[in-house]
């Protein structure tokens, strides 16, 4: 039962690299968040398992450069790092315990080079792409390529402009994602009789004069607007090039005769 406790305390040590790496780099963390009962175990374990055996590969290619150090210096460096392990671990040690540790310090430290290395576009979109839905991957697409959306709220508000800033999918799969960000370059409202919308401001203008610095007081994240999805009732592509017109039937149009 005295050897209980390190192994136990190495398992533990080993579990908590893998829920690390897991949590901090970018391509697993939201697969981890996601994940629920033995998912998130399988994966912790995992990673562990990763870490483990870079750390023995690590701590084999350290092993010889100290032997070649000790030819060198003609110093048993090796006896005394020894030492130093037992006297920091205590009754914690064993053998083993290097290893371990080593494989704890790599799970924060190889995630966040991966980090650093990573193209954060390119996770967004497979997020999106496994975890999103439709209307989740339209405002990101249409977000990433700068199109211009059209939005009909339930109060009859309508908008035209670009969305940004769209967040990913909630990691709780019961949680879905409840807003967007939207930079609107026209607003107004639906008529109540015919549900057609009628415009009455147009930001255009004003984006021009910020654009053109004649104004300073003011930059075009103060005109942006959050809309929640849940408030939605239309969204569609937009375009300024159509003439809307175009999409109106014989009974919208005047009497050519009359």
């Amino acid at each position: 039962m005295a050897g209980a406790a390190p192994i136990t305390a190495l398992l533990l040590l080993a579990l908590a690299s893998g829920f690390l790496f897991g949590y901090i780099c970018e391509y697993t963390r939201y697969p981890s968040l996601r994940g629920e009962g033995q998912q998130l175990y399988f994966f912790a374990v995992v990673f562990a398992v990763v870490l483990l055996v870079l750390s023995r590969a690590i701590i084999f290619l350290c092993n010889l450069l100290l032997l070649l150090l000790e030819w060198l210096c003609s110093y048993d460096l090796g006896t005394s790092l020894d030492a130093i392990w037992k006297y920091l671990a205590g009754p914690l040690y064993t053998g083993a315990l290097p290893t371990f540790v080593v494989a704890f310090a790599l799970g924060p430290i190889t995630a966040w080079l991966i980090n650093k290395w990573s193209d954060r576009d390119k996770i967004s979109d497979s997020v999106i792409d496994t975890y999103g839905q439709e209307l989740e991957r339209f405002l990101y697409e249409s977000a990433k390529q700068k199109r211009l959306v059209y939005v009909a709220l339930d109060n009859r508000k309508v908008y035209v402009g670009w969305a940004i800033d769209m967040p990913l999918p909630k990691p709780r799969r019961d949680a879905p994602t409840e807003h967007f960000t939207l930079l609107p370059a026209k607003s107004g409202y639906l008529t109540e009789d015919t549900l057609k919308a009628y415009f009455t401001t147009y930001y255009g203008p004003v984006h021009d004069e910020i654009a053109n610095g004649k104004i300073t007081d003011l930059g075009l994240p103060d005109f942006q607007i959050i809309i929640p999805l849940a408030r939605m009732v239309v969204v569609r592509p937009y375009s300024l090039d159509v003439d809307p017109s175009l999409f109106e039937g014989p009974e919208d149009k005047p009497d050519a005769e009359g």
